[in-house]
């Protein structure tokens, strides 16, 4: 054997906590030589710049509300008071002067406005984040791919799936929800942990969502696709 660090002196050196936010694991501590580099200390004092900053554009939000202000109003104020750290004068500009800040917008189409071809590129997604198989996909490469959990004896009482509700799903048409149960291929996404979340209310009064979702593999598929959401 070489002469490397074993599982167990790796073991002796790190120990982790599990009830943070399970089953993720938590370090309950840093070695000294694993702690930050110089340089990485000055990108987040870079960082901690930047949110200076944007700390001061909340002040400004508070006070453009107070007089009722438009929001093209609000982003010349932004833009006037020079604490746009993290973006160009182009992109500082192309904002500004954003032709869906002047229209009621109708259309998600219209949010397309804002971006170009050179200082706020379209996302690749914008022509298809509404597609079913990507709504399923991410949930598990998007921004919280921890969520979903395979479907191993009953729904949950608070989610009113039935049968005529499961064949109406794209795929699934001709399925038992209890064969698809039974095989594993019922996968879930239960939000309700937002509960304790309070709504706010500026400038309108907001709702918290603590929403259901059901995705699933076809029996002669491979792809998982959303079934159903409930959103309370």
């Amino acid at each position: 054997m070489g002469g490397g660090a074993s599982t167990n002196d790796t073991n002796a050196l790190y120990s982790y906590d599990y009830t943070i936010l399970p089953p993720v694991a938590f370090s309950k501590g840093i070695k000294p030589s694993d702690y930050p580099s110089v340089e990485w200390v000055i990108k987040v004092f870079h960082v901690h710049v930047k949110i200076a900053g944007n700390a001061k554009i909340v002040d400004i939000i508070n006070s453009i509300q107070k007089e009722d202000h438009s929001f093209g109003q609000f982003l010349h104020e932004i833009y006037d008071s020079k604490f746009l750290l993290h973006l160009g004068e182009t992109k500082k500009e192309s904002l500004v002067d954003a032709p869906l800040l002047s229209k009621e917008v109708t259309s998600i189409d219209q949010y397309k406005e804002i971006f170009n071809d050179k200082t706020c590129i379209l996302p690749a997604c914008a022509d298809f984040f509404d597609d079913d198989a990507y709504f399923a996909f991410m949930r598990l490469g998007g921004f919280n791919p921890v969520m979903i959990e395979r479907v191993t004896s009953t729904l949950p009482n608070t989610f009113k799936l039935t049968q005529e509700i499961f064949q109406k799903a794209p795929g699934f048409e001709n399925d038992q929800l209890t064969d698809a149960i039974a095989d594993g291929r019922l996968y879930i996404t239960d939000y309700k942990s937002l509960e304790i979340m309070k709504p706010g209310d500026k400038p309108v009064p907001k709702a918290v969502f603590c929403p259901i979702g059901l995705f699933g593999v076809p029996k002669e598929g491979k792809t998982l696709l959303p079934i159903a959401v409930q959103s309370h």
